[in-house]
């Protein structure tokens, strides 16, 4: 169930990644006004609360669908062997 929600995290993360790059920031920058700070302070807030649940989807979707070693396979040569 997690390598399938893995997956859907890696789908709705680039499709929001998608969004930033060519919708949210060009627009920000298009709009970005010196003058009046408080606005350019705003946008800079909403840009980093857009950023963050992606890169949250990132991480999760790694981690979900990360392989995880086989750990109990020996191999007949390792036998006897220390280390």
């Amino acid at each position: 169930m997690k390598k399938i929600l893995g997956v859907l995290f890696y789908i709705l993360g680039f499709f929001l990644s998608i969004v930033v790059v060519f919708g949210t920031l060009p627009g920000f920058f298009k709009r970005l006004n010196f003058r009046d700070i408080p606005y350019t302070i705003g946008q800079l807030v909403g840009l980093a609360l857009f950023v963050i649940p992606i890169f949250l989807l990132f991480k999760y979707a790694k981690k979900w669908t990360k392989k995880e070693p086989n750990v109990n396979t020996l191999e007949i040569d390792d036998i006897g062997k220390s280390n």
